[in-house]
Parts: structure tokens; C-alpha cells; sequence
């Protein structure tokens, strides 16, 4: 009950937060390549999580500007966002009645930088600390701020003024108990200082805060922190334009500060060493939605110390030239080739397995039981038939259903006639329930299934195959999405290869790597996700699960109204914003790296 007393002021002021994706300070001792948010020239050094967006405005703007942005301007889709816009109003009508302010006024409350974090070390337990600029929006937010203080007020906790380096400051205090710790979870404090709102549960941290805005702080700060300043180096790609959005992760002292408060997180820790997790020393995240040529930049850094030892060193990744296979159709909405050497892997996987289960504990958990089933032996007759190149693509079936995503997996083979020979004995050992069959002069297996009685008569019965293709094998759930592969090889210029869609996104791919080689590539086409939804909004079974969950989601009942009132335009009115999605993926010396990009459409 304490706890959620102070929870109670998160609630209120936290709920600025949800919708906006619709002082003084100290110079750092190096200038990284990105430009540093104010919060990180604020908070701690030891910020074990820290989410910040530099400029909410500048994000909006950026937003309204991206492809989803400008679809979502579109004359002919404007009366049906309208209508469902106001049926949300309509639904928040409690909340602006609790927060005093109405939902249009809480969203505009951010007007700069709006930045989370988590503080721990070995001797903190996690406390988070928030900032939000509010710029010519004080009054509301001090309005916001008074509400949270009477709500803290009615719930019982005691309510104390005090005034940090000239700065007032408003304690929480869930115990009246004059012995209440500044650094209880369930006590915490916030300010406001130049139109900027500073909350946090823990009021020790709260007063570095304060000191440091105005210009009396001491002690090092997220700015010097190490890790967080390779994470700003790193963003090269995302810096090129405004920074939207940047995130760091330290997970290690995160569960060193865990295990302060819950010493069960202490034998968590222990392990790590042990599956070589303590050499994942950061985690960093940044995106850009204004680049120059770029409908969006986004890139993860997952970095990692060497030698790299247990599950991290695991997946035996290689490099090569991600050229499609020449049977995948240009129909396709997704393609992912990967080159990793998957005899070496599983090695690798059975080496962690076994360290930390015991010797054997691969073979019986997972070799033994497929070679009981399958009746062959995964470690001699499966592993050295692969070539180190596994795709991985989607499709969708038509006509356009709830279900209609198909997906294959394409792995390379080194000897396509010892694969046909393996599938086979997979046959023969699974008898009736694996069936021969043919399209044209193709064969394939496929698994028999029977149609549950359960399944609607207008969904799509996933049908598992399997087929040697070239010099591939090639396990899909969706019969028509093989003949589609088929068909592709006899006519291979309507395959993907061809495509001048990707086609570009592979010349941006590898000007992206520069002179890095890809371990993976990411091929897109939002455009065919998005048909998918549209299609099913359209559709009476989508249209009965609306209603079903309209029942107990006000959301969902206002997207009901609003699509009952109005007729969706043409998807090519929507269509027409997208260009294709691609993605990197790069592992060198530093870590893993990945960027993604979607492409902008001209008009």
C-alpha cells in the first residue's frame, strides 16, 4: 500500500508520456559524434537504463513528415482518423477528470527533451529518475504536478516543501516516520526548475539532480560514463541527421544493483561467467526519422568484451554476398539471408548446454529425441550436409485472410543428393504421416494434416513441406508458397533477384557496411504488411472480432465507429507512401551491430 501511493504521482505525471509517439550545465571531457541530451549532463553516472528523446517537437515534425506521417495526412484518410481521434477523447474523458488536464493538453506538455533512467551499482538498488522540458507549457505542467501532490496527499502520504540550492523542491514521503530513508523506493521527490519537471523515487538522487541545474553539483555524471560515450560514438549512421531517439543498457550492473535488494539476483550473477554473459559489457539504440535520402535510420549495438567465451560466442557467423536464390518469387514481403556456419554453432551449443547441465545433456534433450523421431542423426548426417547460409523469407497466400502469412526456410546444402537421401529415410520413418507429392515435375513431401474442426472455414490450413530446390532445402508451412518457388525457377526473372526494389536496398545495404561484409541482410515491403490489416479490417470475420473486443477496449470500440462511419479509401491511396525496408547486420571485433533503414518514396 505504500508503494502505490507514490505510484500513484507516476501514474499521473507518467501518463504525459503514452502518447507521444502520436538549468545549468557541465561540459563533458570528450565531444562524442552525437550531441548529448541534456538529461545525460544531469543524471548519474551510474544510469544502468537511459531512454531519452532530445526534442518531442522536432520528433512530432520529423514523424508527420516520414511516410507514416504523411499517409496518416491524407485527404481521403482525414474523416476516419477524425472520427476515431474523437472517439479516444471520448474514452479518456476519465482521465482528464482525474489529471485536470484534457488529453490534447497533456500531449502538448512535452515541448523539448523528454528522458528516463534507471540508476543502480553494486551498493544502489534501481530508483528511476524522469525529465520532462516543458517549455511555454509550465502552467499546465504545474497544474499536473498540484494534482499529483493532492492525489499523493488523499492516499496518506505526507507531503514536505524543501528547497535544494535555491530550487523548490516537493518530497513524498509514504511514512510520517521522521527516521524514512532518502533512499526508500517508497518515498521519492520532484521540482520543476526553468519549466523542466525532475520527479524520481529516491530522494537523494532527486537533490543531486536539483544541485547540478543549478550549477552546484559535484560527482561524475552519465556524460562520463564510458560505455554510454562509445554508444554515441558507435551512432554514426543515425547522427547523420536529428537524433529522435537514443537508448543505453548496461544489463550487468542492473542485476548488480537487483541483487542489492534481492539476493537471489546474486546467483543469477554467478552464473553469467559460467554461459560467458559477463562479457556483454553495453546496449545501445538510435533513430533518426530525418536523414537526408532516408525515410529512417535506426541502429543496435550490442557490445561485447573479448575473448568472448559460452553463449556469446555461440553463433559461429560468417560473411557473404546476401544475392537472393534464384526460385524466390519477387512476391515475397520479407527476405532475411544469414550466413553462419550451423555445424559449428551447435557445436558451440552443446559445449554451453553441457558446462552448465552436465555432460550428455545436449545429445539427450535434443539429438537423441530427433534421431528417435526423425530417424536420423542430427550431429553426422544433418550438420555437415550445411553450407553456412540459411534465408529466411515471408509471403502472403490470396486471397488475403487472418492467416495468410506464409514463411519458408531456405537452408544451403553442400550435397543436394545426399539431402534428397536423408529426406527420404525421414520419410520412410515417419510413413503415412509424410506424403510424396508433385507439382508438374517437381516432388515434394509435405506433413498430412487433417483440417481441425475448430478452424474457420475461410482460414488457411498451414500445411508443412519440405523440398530440395537447387542446391537448397527448403521447409515451408504453405503448399501454394513452394508452387510460387517452383513456378519462380522455371521463370527466373520474375524473381526477387530481379527486382529493382531490391536491388536498391542491397546498393544501400552495401553502402551502409561500407567496407565491412554483412552477416545478415533484411529485405521489406511495409506496404504488403499493412495490406494485410487493411484487408482484414475489411473483412466480416475482422470486422466480428472488432466488435467482440470493441466489448471491453474503448480503443478498440473507437476504431469500430470510425471505420462503421467510414469507408476506408482504395489501399493504393496508402500504398503509394512506401518504399522498401532494409536492414545489416555486421559482427566484428567491437560486437554485434545492426542497422536498419527504411527508404523515402518521391512524389
Amino acid at each position: 500500500m505504500r508503494r502505490r501511493r507514490f505510484c500513484t504521482i507516476g501514474l499521473v505525471i507518467g501518463s504525459a508520456l503514452l502518447g507521444l509517439l502520436t538549468g545549468t550545465t557541465r561540459a563533458p571531457a570528450e565531444s562524442p559524434s552525437v550531441r548529448l541530451p541534456r538529461a545525460a549532463q544531469l543524471f548519474p553516472k551510474d544510469c544502468v537504463i537511459f531512454v531519452s528523446i532530445p526534442d518531442v517537437p522536432k520528433l512530432k515534425s520529423a514523424f508527420l513528415e516520414s511516410s507514416a506521417g504523411r499517409m496518416l495526412q491524407d485527404p481521403q484518410l482525414a474523416p476516419f482518423l477524425s472520427d476515431f481521434w474523437a472517439g479516444l477523447l471520448a474514452a479518456g474523458a476519465e482521465v482528464e477528470e482525474d489529471i485536470g488536464l484534457s488529453i490534447p493538453a497533456l500531449l502538448s506538455l512535452p515541448q523539448g527533451e523528454l528522458s528516463f533512467a534507471l540508476v543502480a551499482s553494486s551498493t544502489q538498488p534501481p530508483r528511476f529518475l524522469v525529465m520532462l522540458e516543458s517549455g511555454d507549457q509550465e502552467e499546465a505542467l504545474r497544474k499536473l504536478v498540484d494534482r499529483a501532490r493532492k492525489a499523493a496527499t488523499d492516499g496518506g502520504a505526507k507531503v514536505i516543501r524543501d528547497s535544494v540550492a535555491g530550487i523548490e523542491m516537493i518530497r513524498i514521503q509514504a511514512s510520517a516516520a521522521p527516521e524514512a530513508s532518502d533512499h526508500d523506493p517508497d518515498n521519492g521527490a520532484l521540482f520543476i526548475a526553468g519549466g523542466t519537471l525532475f520527479i524520481g523515487n529516491d530522494i537523494a538522487l532527486a537533490k543531486a539532480v536539483a544541485e547540478r541545474v543549478a550549477g552546484q553539483g559535484t560527482g561524475e555524471i552519465l556524460a562520463d560514463n564510458a560505455k554510454f560515450r562509445r554508444l554515441l560514438q558507435e551512432c554514426r549512421h543515425a547522427s547523420q541527421g536529428t537524433l529522435h531517439f537514443i537508448a543505453f543498457a548496461d544489463p550487468l550492473q542492473l542485476i548488480e544493483g537487483i541483487a542489492v535488494d534481492q539476493p537471489s539476483a546474486a546467483f543469477a550473477m554467478a552464473l553469467l561467467p559460467i554461459l560467458g554473459l559477463d562479457g556483454l559489457n553495453s546496449l545501445g539504440f538510435a533513430m533518426s526519422v530525418d536523414v537526408a535520402a532516408w525515410d529512417s535510420i535506426a541502429e543496435f549495438h550490442a557490445f561485447l568484451d573479448n575473448p568472448r567465451t559460452g553463449v556469446l560466442d555461440a553463433p559461429a557467423f560468417q560473411k557473404g554476398e546476401p544475392v537472393p536464390e534464384v526460385f524466390v518469387p519477387a512476391s515475397v514481403i520479407r527476405y532475411m539471408p544469414l550466413y553462419i556456419d550451423v555445424s559449428t554453432t551447435l557445436n558451440r551449443v552443446a559445449k554451453v548446454v553441457d558446462g552448465f547441465r552436465g555432460e550428455g545433456t545436449f545429445q539427450r534433450a535434443v539429438a537423441r529425441p530427433l534421431e528417435r523421431n526423425l530417424g536420423v542423426n542430427l550431429m553426422e548426417e544433418v550438420l555437415p550436409l550445411t553450407a553456412g547460409r540459411i534465408s529466411l523469407l515471408t509471403w502472403f497466400e490470396q486471397p488475403v485472410r487472418v492467416n495468410s502469412r506464409g514463411s519458408a526456410l531456405i537452408f544451403h546444402v553442400k550435397d543436394p543428393a545426399a539431402a534428397s537421401a536423408l529426406i527420404e529415410k525421414v520419410a520412410d520413418k515417419l510413413g503415412d504421416r509424410m506424403q510424396r507429392k508433385s507439382l508438374g515435375t517437381r516432388e515434394y513431401f509435405e506433413i498430412a494434416r487433417r483440417r481441425p474442426e475448430s478452424l474457420p472455414p475461410q482460414a488457411r490450413l498451414v500445411i508443412p513441406c519440405v523440398a530440395v530446390i537447387e542446391d537448397s532445402v527448403v521447409l515451408t508451412d504453405s503448399d501454394a508458397l513452394l508452387a510460387e518457388m517452383f513456378a519462380t525457377l522455371e521463370n527466373p526473372n520474375q524473381g526477387l533477384r530481379e527486382s529493382l526494389e531490391f536491388k536498391l536496398t542491397l546498393g544501400k545495404v552495401r553502402q551502409l557496411a561500407g567496407s565491412n561484409e554483412v552477416t545478415l541482410m533484411g529485405y521489406a515491403r511495409p506496404e504488403e504488411g499493412l495490406r494485410a490489416l487493411y484487408e482484414s479490417a475489411r473483412s466480416p470475420e475482422g470486422r466480428d472480432a472488432l466488435r467482440q473486443a470493441a466489448e471491453s477496449s474503448p480503443p478498440a470500440k473507437a476504431l469500430l465507429e470510425a471505420m462503421e462511419k467510414n469507408e476506408l479509401p482504395p489501399f493504393d491511396v496508402l500504398a503509394k507512401y512506401f518504399a522498401p525496408q532494409g536492414m545489416l547486420f555486421i559482427d566484428d571485433g567491437t560486437g554485434w551491430h545492426i542497422v536498419s533503414f527504411a527508404l523515402r518514396k518521391k512524389f
